[in-house]
């Protein structure tokens, strides 16, 4: 599933993402996702591919996500749209 603009809610949380500051944590049988955005943005973004868990995620409860090559991608262009609209 491909984002064609991000909302400004995905901005932030893919621009959190980038900072390290998106976590999944698993509690046994759902996963919870914490950051300065909700849930359900976040969601959004792993099923765009744009964030995903780090390969060694089975070994942990809390794991930081980390951005995809294609999410770099998506932040760069949407930084350059909304610093070109200023």
């Amino acid at each position: 599933m491909a984002i064609d603009e991000l909302t400004d809610a995905q901005y932030r949380a893919l621009s959190a993402a980038a900072r390290g500051e998106v976590y999944r944590t698993n509690n046994g049988s759902a996963s919870v996702f914490t950051g300065p955005s909700g849930g359900k943005t976040i969601r959004s973004l792993i099923r765009a591919g744009l964030i995903v868990d780090p390969p060694d995620v089975k070994k942990h409860s809390r794991t930081r996500l980390t951005v995809t090559e294609e999410g770099q991608a998506a932040l760069v262009l949407a930084t350059f749209e909304r610093t070109r609209e200023r």
